[in-house]
């Protein structure tokens, strides 16, 4: 009797165990709420992103300042996404119930969604008349103090004017060349900046050009951009191995044809004068034969996760075909990212002529 009371307390206290084990496991597994916050690479919350429990309906969408909270297990996995963003997929552990989630961006998608004024579409569907050309399209060696020779051929539509010197300005026309305003040229927008000149940046520090040339396309810009506008997208520090780039231009200029002009004996002989006692060509005597113009351009790229960098130097000596006219210029452009708890971004650029 003593050994059939001992064997059924013996069962009774495994049953006992067996069940506070279950509801333990059944606790460890069950859903617990989970905080985070959602921010872009420089710490900016990104509004409405989505969080959804993978293999589950469980959903939420982050608030205006980028928090979310929503019920998971431990080992569950939350993907959280938004337009724009790369996706991250957040694998829930156990013990921890608040995460701070930051989202690359995805350069990819502007290949896929363009830009249209106050809202968005698919490229395929815009109708406007927009051309865009990156730095590989546009040759190295024809940029001299300008890229105006570079840009040439490269936009249909583009009018691109100017003279050899040094010194001189170009002049771009995209729209309204047959109107009673035919000198307005298009609004140069640098880096999101509108009022922006060519001759202010070196065609190795360009990433891309997008010519609007419709005033549908411009509309963002308002009555400025009725005669175009020209975007300008400069390169920005990225991560990677350090890149150095060198490049070097050198260019003479000659007169293609010399005026032929008559001596001061056949001025004379022709009756066209008297003898003022000089022999001068001064067309030859204005002109020089040759002028070297050259310019450099080094860059450095690169950088860690927590700071990027890139940077680029440029010296230009340009000399134009008539003597005295020549034109020297200087300049130098940093920019970098620099990442700790909070995100700095710095671009500093300095031109001297």
């Amino acid at each position: 009797m003593k050994h059939r009371h001992n064997t059924a307390r013996n069962l009774k206290g495994l049953f006992c165990t067996l069940f506070l084990g279950l509801i333990s496991a059944a606790f460890m597994t069950a859903a617990a709420q989970v905080t985070g916050t959602v921010t872009d690479t420089d710490g900016e919350p990104l509004t409405g992103a989505t969080i959804i429990v993978q293999g589950t309906k469980l959903a939420a969408a982050a608030d205006i300042d980028g928090n979310f909270s929503l019920d998971a297990k431990p080992g569950q996995v939350m993907k959280v996404t938004y337009v724009g963003k790369l996706p991250a997929d957040v694998k829930v552990q156990s013990g921890k119930t608040h995460y701070n989630i930051v989202l690359d961006s995805d350069d990819k998608m502007l290949d896929e969604v363009v830009v249209v004024g106050y809202g968005t579409m698919e490229k395929k569907r815009v109708t406007s008349a927009i051309t865009s050309i990156s730095a590989d399209d546009m040759m190295s060696g024809l940029g001299g103090a300008t890229i105006a020779t570079a840009l040439q051929g490269k936009i249909s539509g583009l009018t691109t004017t100017g003279s050899a010197s040094p010194n001189a300005s170009n002049g771009y026309q995209l729209r309204g060349v047959a109107s009673v305003n035919a000198g307005q040229g298009p609004l140069v927008v640098i880096d999101g900046i509108p009022g922006g000149d060519l001759r202010a940046i070196n065609q190795e520090d360009i990433q891309s050009i997008d010519v609007l040339k419709d005033a549908s396309a411009g509309a963002i810009y308002g009555t400025r951009a009725a005669a175009g506008v020209i975007l300008v997208t400069t390169k920005k520090a990225k991560e990677g191995k350090t890149q150095v780039n060198y490049s070097c231009e050198l260019s003479i200029e000659s007169v293609r044809k010399h005026l032929d002009l008559l001596s001061s004996q056949e001025y004379i002989e022709r009756g066209l004068g008297q003898d003022y006692g000089y022999d001068t060509d001064w067309y030859k005597e204005l002109t020089r034969d040759n002028p070297l113009s050259q310019r450099h351009v080094l860059t450095i790229s690169g950088g860690t996760k927590d700071l990027q960098l890139y940077s680029s130097l440029m010296y230009s000596d340009q000399q134009g075909i008539v003597r005295g006219d020549g034109r020297t210029d200087y300049s130098g452009r940093i920019n970098g990212r620099y990442r700790t708890a909070l995100s700095f971004n710095f671009d500093a650029t300095m031109r001297h002529c």
